[in-house]
């Protein structure tokens, strides 16, 4: 995990039509497993009239946290082939949904895991994979004169201005990915003549 996870981008839907029956699968990057459970309410809401709603989720970004529901369908038919496909992608914080309107054939126990892992492989085939690299939040105060000796610094790809406070000093707040923290802090403190009492560091962000 010291390279960071792999997650999606962005929501991502697709449908596909099995023996009449129709798949409309929608794949989430989510927060936390309270972010999946809220699209799920919302899901159940929106497609009160579907006869199974299903899902897979790794809701965190050590994958200690995969939750699944079969929702009505035979018990390892749906939920856990769903997860298993997110699992095979190596991804993280992802919420996958199949939504199934029956179409009147019974597609029996190997139909129904061969329908809702092909669900969820299309949509996560589809989707815009990306990584996550581990970040520390960097904050410290800078004097305005000196500001613009590290102004530079802060265009690299590697740091992400969070905050910036005007006051009697520039208070600046960080996200700086791990691969890069020792460089920056180094060239920090020799840019600015710091010591390390004077940069709070919080990891994990």
């Amino acid at each position: 995990m010291n390279d960071g996870y792999l997650t999606i981008g962005s929501k991502i839907e697709t449908e596909i039509i099995i023996n009449k029956s129709r798949f409309l699968t929608k794949a989430y990057p989510i927060k936390d497993w309270e972010h999946a459970t809220a699209i799920l309410k919302e899901l159940r809401k929106e497609y009160w009239d579907a006869t199974h709603i299903c899902y897979g989720c790794v809701a965190d970004k050590h994958a200690n946290n995969m939750r699944f529901s079969d929702d009505g369908e035979p018990q390892g038919t749906a939920g856990k082939p769903i997860l298993d496909v997110i699992k095979q992608k190596d991804l993280r914080l992802v919420l996958v949904a199949v939504i199934r309107y029956f179409g009147g054939i019974k597609l029996g126990a190997g139909g129904l895991v061969r329908a809702y892992s092909k669900s969820a492989s299309e949509v996560l085939k589809n989707a815009n994979i990306i990584t996550i690299k581990p970040k520390t939040s960097v904050t410290f105060w800078v004097s305005y004169s000196d500001f613009n000796k590290i102004d530079y610094m802060l265009q690299n790809q590697n740091i992400e201005l969070v905050n910036k406070e005007w006051g009697e000093n520039v208070k600046l707040e960080l996200n700086v990915n791990n691969c890069y923290l020792r460089e920056f802090l180094d060239n920090l403190k020799t840019a600015l003549n710091l010591n390390e009492s004077e940069i709070y560091l919080k990891e994990g962000v």
